[in-house]
């Protein structure tokens, strides 16, 4: 573990990434050990709850406050209302007494990306700026980051008052590091084991610790079985306001291991915790809140090897899944899902690994995430229906916590429909004079390649790529549309797969489309859209003409015209024929009659429309002949 005191680093990642890494390097130069958001290992846990704890294992903060307000919580703050994940930052390090810097960018301090939140946000965030500007805090404004970095070298006395603090608080822990390192020793199966003893010493220290283990279990067996819950005896203990001097059961060891852990005094909190573990009960939420310290004390490798040791002598299902939290990506998803299939009513398992997949943990969700997300979201679901959650959590806050967030996550999905989750590639084909035209649709808007085939053809087509970059991947966007040339009438049926953001194939997609459907549809939307120029009436010659040309460009659409003369009783019918073999659809015959010729006394000619599937159209009257 670093002896360097921690400072925290508050800022907007998408506005001040770069920003952020010069104060970081000017504090390493300093000899601080530079601590921010986007570096602390989150696998689990409301983010407001990882962040207090990496500014309670820091001396002080520095926050770099742009234009950006930056991600928030999906609920008001209850200490500090609407508030970002930034702002929060700030705002509980003063509330702690911590020393903080503010730094106020100015307006023309250049971000990393422009500024395109939307106006409510920036309201929000220029209120806060005059907030520490009104304040009686210490602030200072920044035009550039040349004289950001500046302004920090000259803070090297303020800082390293805090430095001998740190170094006093260190020496002071010298003695309980000694104690710590026994008790984990006597309660974890010898974590910390010396590997230079002799065999002789060896075999005596796993002794003491098989005995004390068994003790420890033993008198958790004989409290456990007096009471109904353990939970209802954590939420007793959770009622001292302080360390409970004689712990007896697991509930007060947590308990211990929780205050001990908010009042910064991480001995007490890792020799509490240890005890806990040594109990062997079956709660994860403890172990999810050891994991989490040891993250911020030992770091995520750190945490892992002491973890490992634990399993030694802890065989549960719930430690199991939080050193599988510690693992690289893909080796923690196959550990937890090899986890949920070897323990399949272990809720806390579906749980975490909804979460691998969710938008929080990634960002940027692809439809194959989503649908893995709510594989898992639903998986849990059921199984609390089926009372199969509970009974892993001591403490029911932390419960709550859980299922407001399945709850939360799973509404967001809701809002997909189920049938885009299950086939995310859409079809939209048109027919012009050169042929038919297939345009692909995709609910993934981040994809790196199409492929394509006729349903029972065996090789996949590249659909290629356009020459117009994809700004969201940085990379040539793959071709949607693809021609089909002629097509006989029918039903065509098609199989899609892309590739997505992360190289994922996805697919095969069935999709099909049949051409008179097609062109009914399109003929009626048409039609539809040109109903004040269906005919056209013009004087000539002493007579007046109507044109139904417009009518006959879509005459595919069409079954009959029904039209009358100075009335709306549609009694006769202007006669047209399909389209000949090889002619274009929306070509007119030339050799059949386009126009009618009525009497120059006309005064309306009135039309409806049957379309080839037998509905019709509204009525249409027109007379207007000011278009000649």
């Amino acid at each position: 573990m670093s002896v360097k005191p921690r400072i925290f680093i508050s800022s907007v990642s998408r506005e001040l990434a770069s920003t952020r890494q010069i104060v970081a390097n000017t504090l390493l130069f300093l000899n601080y050990e530079p601590v921010w958001q986007d570096i602390i290992g989150v696998e689990q846990g409301e983010i407001r709850d990882i962040l207090r704890r990496q500014i309670d294992s820091c001396v002080g903060l520095i926050q770099l406050t742009g234009q950006r307000y930056g991600l928030e919580p999906s609920e008001p703050d209850p200490e500090f209302g609407r508030v970002s994940y930034t702002q929060y930052e700030a705002l509980y390090a003063v509330r702690r007494g911590m020393k903080v810097w503010h730094f106020l960018l100015d307006e023309n301090f250049t971000p990393d990306q422009p500024n395109d939140e939307p106006e409510e946000l920036r309201k929000l965030q220029q209120d806060y700026r005059k907030k520490i500007e009104q304040s009686d805090r210490l602030w200072h404004a920044m035009p550039n980051a040349s004289e950001l970095e500046k302004t920090l070298l000259k803070f090297r006395n303020d800082l390293e008052e805090l430095r001998v603090a740190a170094e006093r608080e260190r020496r002071n822990g010298i003695r309980w590091r000694v104690a710590l390192a026994a008790a984990v020793l006597l309660l974890a199966g010898g974590l910390w084991w010396v590997k230079t003893r002799t065999d002789e010493k060896s075999e005596i220290v796993e002794k003491k610790v098989e005995a004390n283990t068994t003790v420890v279990r033993e008198q958790t067996a004989q409290v456990v079985s007096k009471i109904d819950d353990l939970a209802k005896l954590f939420e007793e203990a959770s009622k001292h306001d302080g360390i409970i001097a004689n712990p007896q059961t697991p509930a007060d060891h947590y308990h211990n291991a929780r205050f001990a852990e908010v009042k910064s005094d991480f001995a007490m909190a890792r020799k509490s915790y240890n005890a806990f573990l040594a109990s062997g009960v079956e709660y994860i939420d403890p172990y999810v809140a050891y994991a989490d310290m040891l993250k911020v004390q030992e770091g995520g490798d750190g945490a892992h090897e002491v973890l490992t040791a634990l399993r030694k002598s802890n065989s549960t299902l719930s430690l199991e899944a939080v050193s599988a939290l510690l693992l690289p990506k893909a080796q923690r998803i196959e550990t937890l899902r090899a986890l949920a299939e070897k323990a399949p009513d272990f809720s806390p398992a579906a749980y975490l690994l909804s979460r691998e997949f969710s938008a929080e943990k990634l960002g940027d969700q692809t439809i194959a995430d989503k649908n893995e997300e709510k594989k898992w979201l639903d998986a849990f679901r059921g199984l609390n229906t089926a009372g199969k959650f509970q009974k892993y959590i001591l403490d029911k806050k932390e419960g709550q916590k859980w299922l407001s967030d399945v709850d939360a996550r799973a509404a967001k999905l809701a809002a997909m429909p189920e049938s885009v989750l299950k086939n995310p590639v859409s079809l939209t084909a048109m027919q012009s004079n050169d042929g038919w035209m297939m345009t692909f649709g995709f609910a993934d808007y981040k994809i790196k390649k199409v492929e394509w085939r006729y349903e029972g053809d065996a090789d996949f087509k590249d659909t290629g790529v356009s020459t117009i970059v994809n700004p969201q991947t940085g990379m040539p966007m793959p071709n949607m549309s693809v021609p089909l040339g002629k097509l006989k009438a029918g039903t065509y049926s098609m199989e899609v797969r892309y590739v997505d953001i992360t190289d994922k194939t996805n697919g095969p997609f069935k999709v099909s489309f049949n051409t008179e459907d097609v062109t009914l549809a399109f003929g009626k939307q048409v039609l539809g859209s040109l109903m004040n120029s269906w005919v056209r009436l013009r004087e000539y010659d002493g007579k007046l003409l109507c044109y139904f040309t417009s009518l006959l460009s879509y005459r595919s659409s069409l079954k009959s015209i029904r039209y009358s003369v100075d009335s709306e009783a549609l009694d006769k019918t202007f006669a047209f024929s399909p389209p000949k073999p090889g002619q274009s659809p929306y070509e007119i015959n030339t050799d059949e009659t386009i126009y009618l010729t009525l009497p120059l006394t006309t005064k309306s000619v009135t039309v409806q429309l049957e379309y080839a599937d037998g509905t019709l159209s509204e009525k249409k009257t027109f007379t207007d002949r000011s278009n000649q």
